[in-house]
């Protein structure tokens, strides 16, 4: 089973630097002119994984403010997913999409996205208080039809409301029929239950995109 570990950096928010074992898009690698904004054109990226590394069974995204600490991320990363389509790693603060909305509104990156409008539709349409939420700083999917139309509803919702992509996942993943589950403990070395296989580059932002 072939595994690959990739990222996006776009309009300097975070640093170009070698990654080893990451393959890496800029702005060299349009053209996605038609995409306004330059987080937006990075979250493509993110939320297209079978375009971007379409030979693999399995892709592991990471922020472009993560470095990998060890060698084989990706092999622990498919051995945690098992069989299941996705894998997923609990915010490390909150659970719930609507203190997220609350919170990201205080951050210069998402100034003028409807946030709270986004969120209320997701209220209308039934999605519960402290129902998860998913820190988007790695994510682990299979290359697979089923979970590719996951991620285009994804990229839909992205494109409709905002590029916080962490309010409109959890709704997605509560109606998906896909099977996916939590890190049991986060490979992550800045949250809770530190594994320490993936973390936050020096001088990079102290929240989770």
């Amino acid at each position: 089973m072939t595994a690959q570990i990739y990222s996006a950096i776009y309009g300097g928010y975070d640093l170009v630097r070698d990654r080893p074992g990451v393959t890496l898009f800029t702005e060299a690698d349009e053209p996605l002119t038609e995409l306004p904004l330059n987080r937006l054109r990075a979250k493509w990226w993110k939320v297209i994984p079978h375009i971007a590394c379409p030979a693999a069974d399995v892709t592991v995204w990471i922020d472009g403010n993560m470095d990998v600490r060890i060698p084989d991320l990706a092999e622990r990363c498919v051995a945690e997913l098992g069989d299941d389509d996705m894998l997923f790693i609990r915010h490390p603060w909150r659970d719930d999409i609507y203190e997220e909305a609350v919170e990201s509104l205080k951050m210069s990156k998402y100034r003028g996205m409807p946030l709270l409008e986004q969120v209320r539709s997701y209220r209308r349409s039934g999605h519960p208080k402290h129902w998860g939420l998913v820190h988007g700083g790695l994510l682990v999917r299979r290359n697979t039809p089923a979970v590719v139309d996951f991620d285009r509803t994804w990229w839909h919702e992205i494109v409709r409301w905002s590029v916080q992509d962490q309010l409109s996942l959890p709704p997605l993943l509560r109606r998906s029929d896909l099977r996916w589950h939590w890190w049991p403990v986060s490979p992550l070395d800045d949250v809770p239950g530190d594994a320490g296989w993936v973390s936050r580059h020096a001088g990079a932002h102290a929240r989770p995109d």
